[in-house]
């Protein structure tokens, strides 16, 4: 396999990190998220800021929840309209 892009080592090594990560160590974070976007902090950097994280590790995150979808620079909780 062969893959072409272009990223920062910071955004990278929390991608690495979130893949890599077991479900126990990250259901805080994910239990925050949850909270913050049921709250109506929808916004990548919003969230962000709240959970002083990147977006790229926010958004990992969030597609390791059955609970939420990244739907471009938002978090909505699944079933949610909007």
């Amino acid at each position: 396999m062969q893959v072409n892009f272009q990223c920062s080592i910071e955004d990278i090594s929390d991608m690495l990190l979130i893949t890599f990560e077991n479900d126990h160590h990250l259901k805080s974070t994910v239990e925050t998220l949850e909270k913050e976007v049921a709250k109506g902090n929808q916004s990548m950097i919003g969230l962000s800021r709240v959970l002083e994280r990147s977006p790229v590790y926010i958004r990992s995150a969030a597609k390791r929840s059955s609970n939420l979808v990244v739907k471009g620079q938002r978090i909505e909780m699944v079933g949610a309209t909007g």
